[in-house]
């Protein structure tokens, strides 16, 4: 169905004035007939001349996989099958939940020819979403008439995780590093395999691994050389919980912590270990049992899509039972969660105590920039003092907090957002390289 457009509501009004002028102008309302005709003949002509929907298709390519907090770039193609030229504008029906850079897609296909639209998407959740209809609008050849139509389009698609490709990633942090603070040695403990060689004890070597009888023999100190176990169990535990909801930097807390665990994924698979997955918050949301292979990051990204944090306390003490009975072999268990004070850390050690020590817990978590911020802005009036010290004291049960599990032997990594998945990864590799795990 046509719409008049702006330029024929304007060529309305300038006929519509000469019937006004009658009683005035002698001849005006035979002029102003006459041209009325002629613009309904120009309407007609018009009408007759402009493209069909038959004539015209349009269709949507998505990317395989849209991910959040990065432009995700979405294709319209137009198909003019008709022998005129048409311009338009196109509008696609985008997510509600997805943020577009543009809405209106000019247009403009020849006869017989085929255009593409590019514009971009950012999600900034994960889960299922669906794109809708693809309408466009066209004008007439002279541009008396607007033309509008729909074609189906809808399509379900899914958001996955931000997924990071950590052994390009890795090494152009490792080549800043090394330009920065120029070549370290890290020491390698040797503390588990099968028994390999024995060689001349180095300054730095653990003293645990010094063969007594053969210092004895050679008359030398001697320690003992192990082939590395390599694969190593690597299980990632969320908090799904009220914690890991609020935002920072753009992304919840837990969309940061679920990037940083699939980078962690990456360099674990990598480095040939099994990783492992668990959600929870009130109960276990889900469990993936630790295995090997660039299958298992495929089934951690699938299964992190659809993982959002919910308003309920997490329950540490069934989080850990439920891990001490699925998961036997020692494993580096890395909990991501938040801890804003002592009380929460309570049920937290608690659960720390059944892991150690059998298996080794790190904790992650996230710093809150507002808060820290807090504690230096410019203080104006009563209600900034107040807000500087409550800041203040929320940090400084934090540490404490943080201060205890470190004394109970848990690993911390505590970051800001933008640094958390370095920091997670680089930690990790220490332990490794120091066979802690």
């Amino acid at each position: 169905m046509p719409f008049p457009t702006q330029r024929l509501a304007l060529l309305v009004a300038v006929a519509g004035l000469l019937p006004l002028a009658a009683g005035r102008v002698p001849g005006a309302l035979p002029a102003g007939l006459a041209l009325d005709a002629a613009l309904v003949a120009l309407v007609i002509v018009d009408a007759l001349r402009s493209v069909r929907r038959h004539n015209l298709a349009a269709f949507r390519a998505l990317p395989t996989r849209l991910c959040t907090g990065q432009p995700n770039r979405v294709t319209l193609r137009i198909e003019n099958r008709s022998r005129r030229a048409v311009r338009g504008v196109a509008v696609d029906d985008c997510p509600i939940d997805l943020a577009t850079d543009r809405e209106l897609l000019p247009w403009e296909a020849g006869a017989g020819t085929r255009v593409s639209l590019r514009y971009t998407v950012t999600a900034s959740g994960r889960g299922e979403f669906a794109f809708g209809d693809v309408h466009l609008r066209w004008l007439s050849p002279w541009g008396l008439l607007s033309w509008q139509a729909k074609w189906p389009g809808a399509t379900p698609v899914r958001v996955y995780p931000r997924y990071v490709d950590f052994s390009r990633y890795h090494l152009e942090y490792r080549s800043t590093l090394l330009r920065e603070a120029g070549p370290q040695r890290i020491r390698s403990v040797v503390r588990g395999g099968e028994f390999e060689s024995l060689r001349d004890y180095v300054p730095g070597d653990d003293t645990r691994q010094i063969d007594w009888k053969a210092t004895a023999r050679h008359q030398r100190l001697t320690v003992r050389n192990h082939d590395e176990e390599r694969s190593k169990s690597v299980l990632l535990v969320l908090d799904a919980g009220r914690m890991m909801s609020p935002v920072s930097g753009g992304l919840s807390k837990l969309d940061h912590a679920i990037n940083a665990a699939l980078m962690l994924c990456s360099a674990a698979i990598t480095k040939g270990d099994r990783v492992g997955l668990m959600v929870f918050d009130e109960a276990v949301r889900l469990y993936l049992p630790p295995r090997t292979g660039v299958a298992q990051s495929r089934r951690v990204v699938d299964a992190l899509c659809d993982v959002h944090a919910e308003l309920i306390e997490p329950d540490y003490g069934a989080a850990f039972a439920y891990l001490s009975r699925r998961s036997r072999r020692r494993s580096l268990t890395v909990l991501f969660t938040d801890l804003v004070d002592s009380a929460a850390s309570e049920a937290l050690l608690a659960g720390v105590a059944s892991l150690r020590p059998h298996h080794l817990p790190m904790l992650v978590s996230i710093r809150d920039q507002s808060l820290e911020r807090a504690t230096t802005d410019p203080v104006v009036d009563a209600a900034g003092v107040y807000r500087r010290a409550v800041a203040e004291e929320v940090l400084e049960d934090r540490e404490r907090a943080l201060a205890r599990l470190r004394a109970r032997g848990v690993v911390v990594v505590d970051s800001a957002p933008e640094q958390l998945s370095v920091m997670t990864v680089n930690k990790y590799l220490l332990l490794k390289a120091e066979n802690r795990l």
